[in-house]
């Protein structure tokens, strides 16, 4: 029961950590405006999630290494849109 309860919590942080992202996502492909976005802090939160990826494979937690997953796959998309629809990357690409 207490593992359950603990599946639970981690589940919730999750949830708060990832889904607000997803919003974050389309509303950069809708606008295209990523001025005002950081690539780094982007970046921090893909390390971030390969280390809990490693901790909860370390501790067998197969669903909280798939919700890091997707965590990872959306800060990667974000990184990937910055850099698509960014005026500073694209102008240092064309010279």
């Amino acid at each position: 029961m207490e593992n359950l309860f603990f599946e639970i919590i981690g589940t919730i942080a999750w949830a708060v950590t990832a889904i607000p992202s997803i919003p974050q996502i389309f509303r950069t492909i809708k606008t295209k405006d990523v001025e005002w976005l950081s690539t780094w802090m982007f970046w921090l939160r893909v390390f971030w999630g390969v280390c809990w990826i490693a901790y909860w494979y370390y501790l067998n937690s197969w669903q909280m290494e798939f919700f890091n997953s997707v965590a990872v796959i959306c800060s990667l998309t974000m990184i990937i849109l910055i850099k698509k629809y960014s005026k500073k990357w694209n102008k240092k690409i064309k010279k």
